[in-house]
């Protein structure tokens, strides 16, 4: 089995780390994040089992096992809180301790963090320390609830876009406030906490857009990062398609591909067996260094990516 910095080096595997990043950015996707990573290294494992390599069921057999254990509590301890909760919904304000408390919960356009404080059974003040909605759309909101004193209270929001997805967010933050106030509340491990940070999601069409865009970010971080791990390469990322290189290569066209741009930019992706392959029509004639506006070198990219190739094969070589 390939360790790193070996598997920084195999696609899928960076796709994966960039996948962590997003995850630990990107709250409302992360289980769907976690779940594609999940697929690559079982994909991984199933590899493994093919090529008999057994060191890496050592290695796997362990963490999958810890996963299933932590996956086993986090539903029993997220369940136990739950139905706690359930059977005491809703909360009474009578019952919390006077006292101040924050609270987060969820609006259209992001977090929403209050404070709240009680005495003598009731909500005297309520302030938003955080939130990213609309500038009116949470007035007057703060106090329709201290009037009512209820967290369940009926509510009317503002006539502005977002207003009611924004109020239900104020809802879900001033409750969970309240529940830091109940004495004998069934609380979440912090075992537990640390796993659900990491398995919230939200499916919406804010969710599918965001995913989109930072599925291209990751894309575009994955090209960049080829070239830059693997040593003579690097110069790949300058090339901006100008087709100079094409005007002055005596070759020009391989298969109906402008050449060597084509060449430079199989490079930069990692597609060394397509460059081992077009390299071959080069004369090493160094016209295009020599006309490239960044001084891009087709055959200083094609001999560093043949050497990288040859590395790699010998690797594979030596764990079969």
């Amino acid at each position: 089995m390939q360790f790193p910095p070996e598997h920084l080096l195999q696609r899928y595997w960076r796709l994966g780390f960039m996948m962590i990043i997003v995850a630990l950015a990107f709250v409302y996707a992360r289980l769907i994040v976690f779940f594609i990573f999940g697929l690559i290294l079982f994909i991984d494992i199933i590899r493994t089992a093919i090529h008999k390599k057994t060191i890496a069921w050592g290695l796997w057999i362990p963490v999958v096992l810890v996963l299933i254990l932590l996956g086993t509590y986090y539903i029993i301890d997220y369940h136990r809180v739950v139905a706690f909760r359930e059977a005491n919904t809703p909360l009474s304000i009578a019952n919390v301790i006077d006292g101040t408390y924050q609270g987060r919960g969820m609006g259209l356009r992001g977090p929403i963090i209050v404070q709240a404080t009680v005495a003598d059974g009731k909500l005297t003040n309520i302030k938003i320390l955080q939130h990213q909605e609309a500038i009116s759309s949470l007035e007057g909101v703060a106090a329709q609830f201290i009037k009512q004193n209820r967290l369940d209270a009926d509510i009317l929001p503002a006539t502005v876009h977002g207003a009611i997805e924004a109020t239900e967010g104020f809802r879900e933050a001033l409750t969970r406030a309240m529940w830091q106030g109940i004495p004998e509340r069934v609380d979440f491990s912090p075992t537990t906490r640390v796993l659900h940070y990491f398995s919230q999601f939200r499916l919406d069409m804010t969710t599918w857009n965001a995913l989109a865009i930072l599925f291209c970010i990751v894309l575009v971080l994955d090209y960049t990062l080829q070239p830059v791990l693997v040593r003579g390469t690097g110069q790949a990322l300058n090339c901006y398609n100008c087709q100079t290189c094409v005007g002055v290569c005596p070759v020009k066209n391989v298969d109906g591909e402008p050449y060597p741009m084509n060449m430079i930019l199989a490079a930069r992706l990692g597609d060394y067996e397509k460059v081992k392959y077009l390299s071959k029509y080069c004369v090493a004639c160094s016209r295009c260094a020599g006309k490239c506006p960044v001084g891009d070198s087709g055959p200083s990219i094609a001999a560093a990516a043949n050497t990288e190739l040859i590395r790699q094969k010998r690797l594979k070589r030596l764990q079969t």
